[in-house]
């Protein structure tokens, strides 16, 4: 007879690779999502300068 399944050692250890490789890409993520919404904020904050000088000097 031949077993087509996986053992429960093999699972394991399966599943322990995926939560590391997971926990990694959420971290790389969260970093990524942290300097993107800085760079959004400095972006806005650039445009209303510009549109505040813009009034200043009436030239649209």
């Amino acid at each position: 007879m031949h077993n087509k399944g996986f053992t429960l050692i093999e699972l394991l250890v399966t599943i322990s690779i995926l939560s590391v490789v997971m926990a990694l890409a959420v971290i790389t993520i969260d970093k990524d999502m942290f300097y993107l919404e800085k760079a959004a904020h400095e972006f806005a904050t650039d445009v209303r300068y510009v549109q505040m000088e813009c009034m200043k000097s009436e030239t649209a």
